[in-house]
C-alpha cells in the first residue's frame, strides 16, 4: 500500500513538472519573440526609408537602428516602389540595398523603393513629388531667406539648393521646399548656415536654419507615417557625401504654413 501510494505521489510530480516544463517553454518562446534589446516587449514594427534609414517604431517615436534586423527576412512587408504599393513576404538587405520577395521567393521589382513597412497598426501614405536644381527664378526666394549676400556665397548656394514641389495640404497646388546652403568648406573661421524653406506661390512662409552645420538639409521622403492625414518631411541633416544607418534625420511637419520639427535625430540606444 505504502509502495503505491508512493509510485502516485511520483506520478504526480512528473504530471506537475510536465505542467510546469510547458507553460515554461510557451511563456520563454512567448517573451523571445517579443523581446529585443531592451527586455520589454516589442511588437517588431519597423518603417525602411529607401536604403538607409532604418526606423523601430514604439509608442509614436521613430527610434533609428544602426544595424538591419536579425530577423529582417522573417517579416511580411508592404512597400512602395515609385508611388506604386506591393506587398512582400520577406526582405534581404545585401550590399548596401534591400531585396524584396514574394511567398515563392521570387524577387520584386523594386527599382524605385522608397519605404517598406511591417508591424505598424496604420497604414502609411506616400505622395508623388518632383525635384529640380536652381534656376534664376530663384534668386528672390534666396534674397528673402538669406538677405544681402555677396556673389562667392550666391554660387554656393546655386550649388548646393534643390527644391521639391509636393501638395502637402492636398489643394491641387503644389509647395515649394527648398534646401540650400552657403558652406565654404574652404574657409577657415566661417560659420556656414544651412536652410530649409517652405514656399507657397513664391511666397516664403517659414525658415528653419541652422548655423554651424557643414552640410546640407536634404529632403529624403515625404510621407504620411502615423496615418493622421497630413505629410511628415523625412530629412537628413548635416551628411556628407551619401546618407547612412547613422546619420541624423529629423522629421518636420508642414501644419498652418509652419515647419515643425516633431523629432530630431533618435538612435535607439536600447
Amino acid at each position: 500500500m505504502n509502495e503505491d501510494k508512493k509510485l502516485k505521489r511520483n506520478l504526480f510530480l512528473f504530471i506537475g513538472l510536465a505542467i510546469i516544463g510547458i507553460i515554461y517553454v510557451i511563456f520563454a518562446g512567448f517573451v523571445n519573440q517579443g523581446v529585443e534589446k531592451t527586455g520589454v516587449f516589442k511588437n517588431d514594427a519597423y518603417i525602411y526609408i529607401k536604403d538607409f534609414l532604418i526606423w523601430y517604431v514604439d509608442n509614436g517615436k521613430y527610434l533609428q537602428e544602426t544595424e538591419v534586423p536579425n530577423d529582417a527576412n522573417e517579416f511580411e512587408y508592404t512597400i512602395y516602389n515609385g508611388t506604386k504599393k506591393l506587398k512582400a513576404a520577406s526582405a534581404q538587405f545585401y550590399n548596401q540595398k534591400w531585396y524584396f520577395y514574394d511567398k515563392n521567393y521570387k524577387e520584386l521589382n523594386t527599382n524605385n523603393f522608397r519605404i517598406a513597412y511591417t508591424g505598424l497598426k496604420n497604414d502609411i501614405k506616400i505622395t508623388a513629388y518632383d525635384t529640380e536644381s536652381y534656376d534664376e527664378s530663384d534668386d528672390d526666394i534666396i534674397d528673402e531667406v538669406v538677405g544681402d549676400i555677396d556673389y562667392s556665397q550666391l554660387r554656393l548656394i546655386m550649388s548646393s539648393l534643390l527644391k521639391t514641389y509636393v501638395d502637402l495640404d492636398k489643394d491641387g497646388d503644389n509647395e515649394v521646399i527648398y534646401t540650400f546652403s552657403d558652406n565654404k568648406l574652404d574657409v577657415l573661421d566661417y560659420t556656414p548656415t544651412t536652410y530649409l524653406v517652405l514656399v507657397r506661390n513664391d511666397k516664403v512662409l517659414d525658415v528653419v536654419k541652422e548655423n554651424g552645420s557643414t552640410y546640407n538639409f536634404e529632403l529624403q521622403e515625404i510621407a504620411d507615417l502615423d496615418g493622421n492625414g497630413t505629410y511628415e518631411l523625412i530629412v537628413s541633416n548635416d551628411v556628407r557625401n551619401v546618407p547612412t544607418f547613422e546619420s541624423c534625420y529629423q522629421i518636420y511637419n508642414a501644419d498652418d504654413d509652419k515647419l515643425s520639427l516633431t523629432q530630431n535625430c533618435m538612435l535607439d540606444e536600447e
